[in-house]
């Protein structure tokens, strides 16, 4: 069952690629084509205030679509740009834990404290993408729900375990049983995640305690991930 779920990892990584070149060469494209069009109608009803009444609005209510489908377009090329991932079996561990935490940075203009206590030099793949897919939602959970304050990553070891723990200072919530996060996409994809490789997952937080998100991962590769 581990085999097939670290395999059944690697499929999904695919189809998020797709995915991903699908969403900049449809909707963005659309959405960029309707940008030009408001730019050029917002431009052309200027001239009917020559004979507008002060009372009459000639642009009224273009410019929030405007606003509207600018922001689309940020939103359509964030998600687009964070379901692909980088060429990881290409990199090392340590290089895959500073992509995601430097994608992150650029991505939100905020600050992530890092501490590797503990980053082999290699790792199997299957590890590598969870761990990019893990630390990358919980840091996007911090900077949405905490703003990015105390966002930390930290790694850790203990013989063939590794240990990674992602941080924030927000607010914090009351986690409850695992069981009763149906509805948290976010926080059940990423327990899944570690969970289909034999990991352990738990979030350790409280109303104005901030979150903190821990997961154990073994450090041996899966037998038959090199079978593909």
């Amino acid at each position: 069952m581990r085999d097939a779920a670290a395999r059944t990892a690697d499929l999904n990584e695919r189809i998020f690629r797709r995915i991903s070149a699908e969403l900049h060469d449809g909707p963005v494209q659309d959405l960029g084509l309707a940008l030009l069009q408001l730019d050029r109608v917002i431009a052309q009803s200027e001239q009917c205030q020559v004979v507008a009444t002060r009372e009459a609005m000639c642009n009224d209510g273009l410019e929030d679509v405007q606003r509207s489908v600018r922001h689309a377009i940020q939103e359509v090329r964030a998600i687009s740009g964070g379901l692909g991932l980088p060429q990881l079996d290409a990199m090392t561990f340590p290089e895959t834990l500073a992509r995601v935490v430097y994608v992150h940075e650029r991505r939100t203009g905020t600050k992530v404290n890092t501490q590797f206590n503990c980053a082999p030099e290699q790792a199997p793949l299957s590890v590598k993408i969870t761990v990019y897919r893990l630390i990358q939602e919980a840091l996007s959970n911090a900077y949405r729900h905490a703003h990015g304050q105390g966002q930390q990553v930290q790694i850790d070891c203990a013989a063939t375990e590794l240990i990674v723990q992602i941080a924030d200072a927000g607010p914090g919530f009351r986690n409850g049983n695992l069981t009763e996060w149906d509805n948290h996409l976010g926080l059940v994809g990423m327990r899944d995640r570690v969970e289909s490789l034999g990991g352990k997952f738990n979030i350790e937080s409280a109303p104005d305690t901030g979150t903190r998100v821990i997961a154990r991962l073994s450090l041996r590769e899966p037998e038959g991930m090199n079978e593909r």
